[in-house]
């Protein structure tokens, strides 16, 4: 590489340096500061609490007086709330395009 190549790219890279220094500089100076406020994760944390222990079977006992496993199961199987109703309008007027559509003998396009 030449030398006087050598040295623009030196200037060029340098001046392009100092614009961008400068041109933060001023922009530092006149921007609105935000003041941020950190919270942090760990601020309500709780540590495990350790259960006692229960006697096995007085557990199997309130289980089976709660209607056993099955009961849990419909419990956790129930919906949230019940399905929004359809609206059959809106049903058929997506299904009309059909109609008008040629069969053959056994019900199928030709």
């Amino acid at each position: 590489m030449k030398p006087i190549k050598f040295v623009r790219k030196i200037l060029l890279i340098s001046g392009s340096m100092l614009t961008l220094t400068l041109t933060l500089a001023v922009n530092a100076q006149t921007s609105n500061t935000v003041d941020l406020q950190y919270d942090s994760v760990f601020k309500n944390y709780q540590p495990h609490k350790e259960v006692p222990l229960r006697d096995w079977k007085a557990s199997n006992e309130a289980v089976r007086a709660a209607g056993g496993w099955r009961e849990y199961l419909k419990e956790a199987q129930a919906p949230e709330s019940p399905p929004p109703k359809a609206n059959n309008d809106a049903t058929q007027q997506q299904h009309q395009h059909h109609q008008n559509h040629p069969l053959g003998a056994e019900g199928k396009k030709p």
